[in-house]
């Protein structure tokens, strides 16, 4: 299986350290092993913002307010309908600029932001609930919105904030989508080489943390609820959330699903057939209230590999 640079997974130059820390915790001290996970689990790594000489042409700065803070956000265009973009976790609003001017030039209105303790917004601890209400808090303050676009960890979170909350949106495009927090759980758990045990705990205090079961945060479950009419993109050997998971949540949403191959988990972002394919999806007229699961036909299968 082809590994992509893009799919990466950055962890600190002293991660071995990192490592050798909690297994000598865990066997002396569990509980401040315990404490340690928590919080770096709960903390975003954050990457240089280095959107600013890259935003298109036209924008305009908003501010979100969130938990008594305020994200950092821009607007483009003026048109009748709305579509945000929703980037994934440990990301920034600029991963999802490539959408930005092919949306204008359909018509649309585009907005975007920085995540809770994301890119341009005020550091902090997150998870997947307070990130859902974060995108939640858009939509009731810049709404209506009538399409969303997420990626990775965003989409899940996206589809846990509509599936909790009545809003305008109507369709969704969502790329290479984790599917649970358990997923995150496990990203996070492989990175720091955690025993079982010490998996098992983590998962416990995270529950407390958010003060839910680990498993309420499910996307696949949450979009039974929803009847949306849904695009799902994933590539085939995505090497951050495997390609089953994004099956699975088209499945759930009862969604059209499409792979792509040689992009990865974030090429897609970039890639011209798929930015086409979504703007596609997203000005064609409405189908049918219940869409039919498949997998792409040839033709258009073939139209969004990479080489």
């Amino acid at each position: 299986m082809q590994a992509f640079k893009s799919d990466t997974i950055r962890v600190p130059r002293s991660i071995e350290l990192i490592r050798l820390s909690f297994r000598v915790l865990n066997q002396v001290i569990p509980a401040w092993a315990d404490d340690l996970a928590l919080h770096l689990f709960l903390r975003v790594r954050r990457k240089r913002v280095s959107y600013d000489g890259y935003l298109p042409k036209g924008a305009q700065k908003i501010e979100i307010v969130h938990n008594l803070r305020k994200l950092n956000g821009y607007k483009w265009g003026n048109g009748k309908s709305t579509v945000l973009l929703v980037h994934g976790w440990e990301s920034h609003l600029g991963q999802m600029l490539s959408f930005v001017e092919p949306l204008i030039a359909q018509g649309y209105t585009v907005i975007t932001f920085d995540a809770p303790g994301h890119g341009a917004s005020p550091s902090q601890p997150t998870t997947i609930s307070d990130f859902a209400y974060a995108i939640e808090d858009v939509i009731d303050q810049y709404g209506p919105i009538e399409a969303v676009i997420a990626h990775s960890f965003g989409a899940a979170a996206t589809v846990l904030s509509l599936a909790r909350s009545s809003s305008s949106v109507k369709k969704l495009a969502l790329l290479a989508p984790m599917t649970k927090l358990d997923d995150h759980l496990s990203i996070f758990s492989r990175i720091a080489a955690f025993p079982a045990d010490m998996i098992a705990r983590l998962r416990s205090r995270v529950a407390s943390h958010i003060g839910a079961p680990v498993e309420q945060f499910d996307a696949a479950e949450a979009a039974r609820s929803l009847n949306l009419e849904t695009l799902v993109l994933h590539d085939e050997a995505d090497q951050t959330i495997a390609v089953e998971h994004g099956r699975q949540l088209a499945e759930a949403l009862k969604a059209r699903f499409m792979t792509t191959s040689g992009l990865g988990h974030r090429g897609l972002l970039r890639d011209d057939a798929v930015i086409d394919a979504v703007g596609n999806f997203l000005s064609a007229e409405p189908a049918a209230p219940q869409l039919v699961v498949s997998h792409p036909a040839p033709m258009e299968y073939e139209s969004l590999r990479t080489a």
